[in-house]
């Protein structure tokens, strides 16, 4: 019987254990570790790239307020992630960390935002440790230099050639030379050392593959201009040098393309006046392959618009050997030749209601 006893009261004071226990010090739970700056970074980054900018309906173009309603969605979405991103960069993270967040920011900051404070704060990066974080600031430099045409000329060349010597092998150099080509500040020679330098530096590259054709365009002036092709509506044969005694403009253009289909109705204009007094037109068309309706697409606008002059249809969109021999990388382009065969501007866009009747009145070739 005292054996059992004792076995209770042991059995008991067991049990018990907890609930004596209710008199000691409660234990707290243990605080949540704070985030390093790289992984408060993280975070912030992960958010930013949730941050979607809307696309442009196309279909709505035409629709009452739309555009505003675009550019309101745009404008706030931009803003977001640029917010964003100052906090990510504030926190001080790893360089690593920083290459995930900043060609973003430095690309919203320079091609859409419109923000030239980018100039400098590139120009921080490009004196960081970080090889690559500094390749990347150097581009961004450049670039964002070259668009908002900051500083001289000689600058922004200077900062175009340090990341060609930084990153020779990137191809986004050559996208580099071609917006710096494009600064209305550059005079003739210096545009075409520009060109030339590019395709030193970045031969093979997407950019630069329209340079020598840039450079022929300058160095033709005054030469004769040399053009035989089949007409894609009549099955004609068409030869620039039987044009002799006329003033000829090649417009470069596509069906696809809106300011070249917008300009039409001045050009068949223009036609109607002067074609009769000795003027013609020759159409170089950029369209599609035939394999994706180009060929189709050029003769049903020229019957439906009335289009009276022969066309070139080369048959490679924008690799299209003779356009691109000639550098033609935007249009719609105009050149303009006079009645001895040469080539007068490249430039002749929004210059035809001028020059048409100059150069009709000026003598023809002699012989």
């Amino acid at each position: 019987m005292r054996a059992m006893l004792l076995s209770v009261v042991v059995l008991t004071s067991v049990v018990g254990l907890p609930v004596m226990a209710q008199d000691a010090a409660p234990v707290k739970p243990s605080a949540a570790q704070p985030q390093s700056p790289d992984e408060a970074a993280k975070a912030l980054i992960a958010e930013m790239e949730a941050v979607e900018l809307p696309v442009f309906d196309r279909a709505r173009a035409n629709e009452a307020g739309y555009r505003e309603e675009y550019m309101k969605a745009l404008n706030e979405a931009m803003a977001r992630k640029l917010e964003l991103s100052d906090k990510a960069i504030a926190l001080n993270p790893s360089p690593e960390v920083l290459g995930a967040v900043l060609p973003e920011r430095w690309e919203l900051m320079t091609t859409r935002a419109g923000r030239p404070e980018v100039v400098e704060e590139t120009a921080k990066y490009v004196a960081s440790g970080d090889k690559a974080l500094a390749t990347e600031a150097l581009f961004w430099h450049a670039s964002s230099r070259a668009r908002f045409s900051k500083g001289t000329v000689e600058e922004q060349m200077s900062a175009v050639m340090n990341f060609a010597a930084a990153a020779p092998q990137d191809d986004r150099g050559g996208r580099l030379f071609a917006i710096l080509a494009q600064n209305p500040n550059l005079d003739k020679a210096a545009q075409m050392d520009l060109y030339r330098k590019g395709i030193a530096a970045y031969p093979d590259s997407r950019y630069t593959k329209y340079f020598p054709g840039k450079i022929r365009q300058h160095e033709s002036i005054g030469k004769p201009f040399e053009l035989t092709f089949t007409d894609a509506i009549t099955g004609n044969t068409v030869n620039t040098a039987d044009l002799r005694g006329k003033v000829v403009v090649i417009d470069f253009w596509a069906t696809w393309c809106g300011p070249c289909v917008a300009d039409m109705p001045d050009v068949k204009k223009l036609y109607e006046e002067y074609h009769a007094k000795g003027m013609e037109i020759v159409g170089v068309s950029l369209d599609q392959p035939e394999d994706k309706g180009g060929l189709e697409k050029l003769r049903t606008f020229c019957s439906e618009q009335q289009i009276p002059w022969p066309q070139y249809y080369q048959g490679n969109f924008w690799d299209s050997e003779f356009s691109t021999s000639w550098g033609i990388n935007s249009i719609p382009c105009v050149f303009f030749l006079d009645k001895s065969g040469n080539l007068v501007t490249t430039e002749a866009r929004g210059q035809l209601e001028k020059l048409v009747p100059e150069y009709l009145a000026k003598p023809g070739p002699q012989g």
